[in-house]
């Protein structure tokens, strides 16, 4: 049974608009930007006119607030709340609370001003007397209010059939956002505004789905042995650490990295081949700006190294078998790309990638900006050291490939422990036995028309 099923705070309650609009509402941090479009504001509108003029009560839906010291933070219901605001704003309704909340977002900032617009042009359209009052006495919605943090989040978890649910990264941002209190408003609002842009990001770009949940999430937990299938609110101390407040000596390294990257928005040209700021993707965390720039610097790497006009797009033959286009994306238009198993796989790949970059990153002083000899080989070697399990299980699933990650003998460990690019080098895989064909003719070719070798 959910710990909401146990514990109610407080069973739901149904209130009239007006009163709704009277409570002290605020759109807590978390929540991520007001995305409705002109389409459905324009929908809205439509239903509350047509109840209206067939003389029926209307209820709008469910909003769940979270009661913290008598602010009402919304946890679920955003964008039914603001565009019932721009729409009793264009009726001329000055009593709602929620317009004079600044707004953050440039995504909201933008859907605000097209679904105000949409909405002042269907008011001056249509004959809209007695609406307002209508809305503000007539209409309705379901409140339900918490007054437990984790309560509210599990809460929105299971209720929020509309709509994509919270996911855990959302709650880092909360409270990391809470950890720069006396920070400027600039730096705050910079930290959203990137994090809420790799956030709606499309699923081939460095997204936080695939940076936290699929890469660093997974990395942290791997060095300790730990499972990482899927990473949950349960697992928010993977991404905590030390206030800025807090000096210890094993933390210096981290500070210098701190230090140096408030100077710094994106790593420049020299240090895009040797790291940048010192940052270490399993290093512990100092909550508040330094986490919102390590991600930032995360997606920025992984941008580099994976996507179509990445690093590893120079890569255009393993073992004599040409890779049209280049190995990032051979990746990404893989032919088998869809099974789950493919997928696990690639990430694990990816991960072993930058692993080796993010420690000993691809100095090459003779062509700068082109794959070192020595990064080119470590490259061909993780793939083959991911992709010879195509050939030997005939399904895969996350625990063959987690598995393979926590191994000690393993590529991953074998680079914890590697003090120079050298060291990694001298890896040699495990070979399988083929009981498998990859669905791929160039998988096929690597692993099973030429002769395996270390």
């Amino acid at each position: 049974m959910s710990h909401i099923a146990e514990k109610p705070a407080e069973k739901a309650v149904i209130k009239k608009i007006r009163e709704i609009f009277q409570l002290q509402l605020k759109i807590p941090d978390y929540q991520r930007p007001y995305k409705w479009e002109t389409r459905h504001a324009g929908q809205l509108f439509d239903d509350l006119l047509n109840h209206y003029n067939q003389s029926l009560p209307y209820r709008v839906g469910t909003i769940v607030i979270h009661d913290q010291d008598g602010i009402n933070n919304i946890v679920d219901g955003q964008q039914r709340l603001i565009t019932l605001s721009l729409l009793l704003h264009a009726l001329d309704y000055e009593g709602h609370s929620l317009l004079g909340e600044t707004i953050k977002h440039s995504i909201s900032v933008t859907n605000i001003r097209r679904n105000y617009l949409q909405l002042e042009s269907l008011v001056s359209q249509n004959n809209v007397d007695g609406l307002e009052n209508y809305i503000l006495h007539e209409c309705e919605m379901v409140v339900v209010r918490l007054t437990d943090m984790d309560e509210a989040f599990q809460f929105f978890d299971s209720q929020n059939a509309r709509g994509k649910p919270l996911e855990a990264y959302d709650l880092l941002k909360a409270y990391h956002l809470r950890e720069m209190q006396g920070k400027s408003e600039e730096v705050i609002n910079n930290s959203v505004e990137n994090w809420e842009k790799a956030a709606l990001a499309k699923e081939e770009d460095p997204n936080l789905f695939r940076v936290i949940n699929h890469t660093l999430f997974r990395l942290r937990q791997w060095q300790h042995q730990a499972s990482a299938e899927n990473f949950t609110s349960q697992h928010l101390d993977v991404f905590k650490g030390i206030s800025e407040n807090e000096f210890f000596p094993y933390m210096y390294a981290n500070r210098l990295a701190y230090l140096h990257s408030r100077s710094l928005i994106l790593p420049s040209a020299s240090n895009r081949r040797n790291g940048f700021a010192g940052f270490q993707a399993t290093a512990p965390i100092i909550n508040g700006e330094w986490f919102f720039v390590y991600i930032e610097y995360y997606k920025y790497l992984y941008k580099i190294l994976f996507s179509e006009h990445g690093i590893l797009n120079q890569i255009r033959e393993v073992d004599g078998v040409v890779i049209e286009g280049g190995l990032a994306k051979y990746l990404i238009n893989y032919k088998g790309r869809r099974h789950i198993g493919f997928r696990f796989l690639r990430n694990l790949f990816e991960i072993a990638v930058l692993s080796y970059y993010d420690k000993f990153g691809d100095n090459n002083e003779d062509k700068p900006g082109h794959i070192s000899s020595i990064f080119h080989q470590f490259i061909i070697k993780a793939f083959r050291w991911v992709f010879r399990l195509l050939i030997h299980y005939k399904s895969i699933g996350y625990p063959t490939v987690e598995n393979e990650a926590i191994s000690g003998d393993g590529l991953l460990k074998h680079i914890e422990h590697s003090i120079s690019p050298k060291d990694v080098l001298r890896f040699s895989e495990k070979l399988f036995s083929k009981n498998a064909d990859p669905v791929d003719d160039v998988m096929k070719k690597i692993f099973i028309g030429t002769k395996n070798h270390d």
